[in-house]
């Protein structure tokens, strides 16, 4: 009787999954999508006029030093520098504004909006394997409806799209295959997504050696090859990144943060 009945019980749990999945999209998105134009003040205003007054001045050159990171703040006659972290929203919002269109607002804020979404995603699944399934479904819907994603997560700040390269750095360990070859793609790959979130957050290099002891504890590949790896292009674009802002620190007359 069990075995009759398993394929429409199977169908029936994946109906509710997808309209779990449609119900959690349609409400986190229709909120922040909604609230897109909303006036931000303190903080919050502060930062995101930082970050698209960067994305402006990258467009401004065309490019031309995509490293040097300049706000509008003026120091000694220039803009200023600000290299504490480097800023890949304002990156993304100039090219969206140079490509299709639009203010950097709206780009800073849209993609907030998707990347804190594919975090909902990405915390699910990290639950669902670790826990249970249902675990992952009430891990993304809390995260999806708290209030840090409702602010963060709309908000032209780096917070979004660097907590989702952490994430997927995370997931790709947790899915390495036994092929050898394979595995250490995904240890490059998951390396290089780490490396990206710190060099926006630096505090996420806390989290390092949460990395490497999963690596060593679970992964069923050569340990010492896979923490070489992972170590290597984990902190590969941290150390470009700090060693040069602080190069040209000892150089120039205008940092505003570093």
């Amino acid at each position: 009787m069990f075995q009759k009945h398993f394929p429409n019980h199977t169908v029936s749990l994946t109906i509710r999954k997808v309209l779990l999945v449609f119900f959690l999209s349609t409400t986190v998105l229709s909120i922040q999508l909604v609230a897109i134009h909303r006036p931000f003040s303190g903080h919050f205003a502060t930062y995101q006029s930082g970050m698209a007054s960067v994305a402006r001045n990258m467009l401004r050159e065309n490019f031309s030093e995509p490293l040097r990171l300049k706000t509008d703040v003026v120091i000694n006659g220039k803009r200023s520098l600000h290299f504490n972290a480097y800023l890949f929203p304002a990156l993304v919002a100039a090219l969206a504004v140079r490509s299709v269109g639009g203010s950097f607002e709206f780009w800073g804020r849209f993609h907030a909006i998707v990347f804190n979404f594919l975090t909902a995603i990405l915390l699910g699944l990290i639950a669902a394997q670790l826990f249970h399934p249902k675990v992952g479904w009430v891990a993304s819907v809390i995260y999806s409806l708290s209030p840090y994603s409702l602010i963060y997560g709309q908000s032209f700040m780096l917070e979004p799209m660097s907590l989702f390269f952490l994430l997927l750095s995370f997931y790709l360990l947790m899915k390495i295959p036994n092929s050898f070859l394979v595995a250490m793609w995904f240890i490059l790959f998951s390396a290089l997504f780490f490396s990206i979130a710190v060099t926006a957050r630096l505090h996420f290099i806390l989290l390092f050696p949460v990395f490497l002891l999963y690596l060593v504890l679970v992964t069923r590949i050569p340990k010492k090859i896979s923490i070489f790896l992972f170590t290597l292009f984990a902190l590969l674009l941290p150390i470009a990144w700090f060693s040069y802002t602080y190069y040209v620190s000892l150089h120039a007359d205008n940092v505003h943060t570093n």
